[in-house]
């Protein structure tokens, strides 16, 4: 086989030669036929999250119809768990109970505040009274 004719060979299987220059075949194709399939990443756009989608940035809370509880706890104000003898159990029963700022413990009564952390009355009195000292 010559060269030429072996560039002309390979151009017919490449699917790159001339009509006029390729011989006609004369068996069955020697071609495979393959399908080809192109994914793609999306295009960028321009917008924010928020634009497109106006609860994709919600925070869940609010997306559920929720509303964050006031527990009385406020970016100024100090958590009771700070106050010694309670802890995140007890600091945890007070919030959930809108006394997890120190300010509301302090202006509470020992009763309320002992049965919102589920304790005695006299650890209350104390925790009041720490409260009040800060």
């Amino acid at each position: 086989m010559s060269a030429k004719s072996l560039i002309q060979k390979i151009k017919q299987v490449v699917g790159l030669s001339d009509k006029s220059e390729s011989e006609p075949e004369t068996g069955p194709s020697t071609h495979k036929e393959t399908d080809v399939t192109v994914e793609r990443e999306p295009e960028p756009t321009d917008k924010a999250p928020s634009e497109t989608n106006p609860t994709a940035a919600t925070p869940a809370s609010d997306a559920a119809g929720e509303h964050p509880v006031d527990d009385g706890v406020t970016e100024n104000s100090e958590s009771v768990e700070n106050i010694k003898g309670i802890g995140p159990t007890y600091s945890e029963r007070l919030d959930s109970n809108g006394l997890g700022a120190v300010p509301t413990l302090a202006e509470s009564d020992a009763e309320t505040v002992a049965k919102a952390a589920q304790t005695s009355e006299g650890r209350a009195k104390e925790w009041i009274k720490r409260a009040r000292n800060r």
